[in-house]
């Protein structure tokens, strides 16, 4: 079921289906909520699960205050309370995870375990928030769908775009229609802008899921194997040919890693 919530100055969309233990997936940088299209469906039949729009992407408005990824983990806590969902697994690819992550640290009393999908917990190096300056600049002077195109080309691997061109080519041109100069430029600033959250992962005592790509050239995996180790119970999953897309490039090995991780972890729940 499809729902909206005024939250602040926006409107937000979010999908919520299923029967038992809440889970949120919470997307990536220019992407939606559909991408959690095949996982929602095997997961529905034994868990609650919800998936926003963050702001700007989808169906979600976007705020005209400052984005920061806080404001965005306050927007998940809104869903929560409207839902009066008390707990949940939040999981998050890339972006998504900056937000699950942030989410913990402010309501840590209502997460039962997290989960980083091609994400990690660090801050912005000083050679990436001034890769996010350049982009936002080219962005200005030649608005987003050139962007747009060249980012989500990045995100996988060779074979696979070989492979599923058309899938490919439908992201592209999907974001391309439907996300604004105004929202990419929002997002870049706020995931310039987090602080590092290595100690709040670190003192995180419930369960933490791990989906790393191999050869992911934007999360690269020296980075993620940094983090790894910080909660005291991780379940690590490192994929072989597997670029920044774990969702499509590796989905069945992704829906059953997350299904047992779950299941594994209802103690918690």
């Amino acid at each position: 079921m499809e729902k909206q919530l005024k939250y602040k100055d926006i409107n937000v969309n979010y999908r919520i289906c299923g029967e038992g233990e809440f889970v949120f997936l919470i997307h990536g940088f220019c992407e939606d909520q559909s991408m959690w299209g095949e996982l929602v469906e095997k997961l529905s039949t034994q868990y609650t699960v919800v998936t926003p729009d963050l702001p700007g992407f989808g169906k979600s408005s976007l705020s005209q205050e400052d984005l920061t990824i806080i404001w965005m983990a306050e927007m998940m806590n809104a869903i929560m309370n409207t839902e009066k969902i008390e707990k949940c697994t939040m999981m998050g690819h890339s972006l998504g995870g900056y937000v699950s992550i942030h989410f913990a640290e402010l309501f840590p009393h209502k997460v039962h375990a997290l989960g980083f999908i091609n994400s990690h917990v660090f801050e912005d190096g000083e050679e990436k928030k001034m890769n996010r300056k350049k982009s936002i600049d080219f962005i200005k002077r030649h608005t987003a769908k050139l962007f747009i195109r060249e980012l989500i080309n990045n995100l996988f691997s060779e074979t696979f775009k070989l492979e599923q061109k058309e899938l490919v080519l439908s992201l592209i041109s999907n974001a391309q229609q439907n996300i604004s100069d105004q929202a990419v430029i929002a997002s870049l600033n706020a995931m310039a802008g987090r602080a590092n959250k290595k100690n709040v992962l670190k003192k995180f005592n419930k369960p933490v899921l791990f989906l790393i790509g191999e050869i992911d050239a934007t999360i690269p995996i020296e980075q993620s194997m940094q983090q790894v180790s910080l909660p005291s119970q991780s379940d690590i999953h490192i994929r072989k040919h597997i670029a920044h897309m774990s969702i499509y490039e590796d989905s069945m090995y992704s829906t059953n890693a997350i299904l047992a991780f779950l299941e594994r972890n209802r103690q918690f729940i």
